[in-house]
């Protein structure tokens, strides 16, 4: 196993257990993990400015 796939495992392991602790669940298994992450998420917040008037 390379360094960057034993690297790969320990993150997915590391997110069960925060998956667990935070669900209340008790999952072994970190090759069923599917890690989706969002590659350029936009937050916008805006103030209705009509409220001010």
């Amino acid at each position: 196993m390379s360094k960057r796939q034993k690297k790969k495992q320990a993150n997915k392991n590391a997110l069960l257990e925060l998956y667990n602790a935070l669900n209340g669940t008790a999952y072994q298994d970190a090759s069923q993990l599917e890690i989706v992450t969002i590659e350029s998420a936009v937050y916008v917040v805006m103030k209705n400015d009509l409220a001010y008037f």
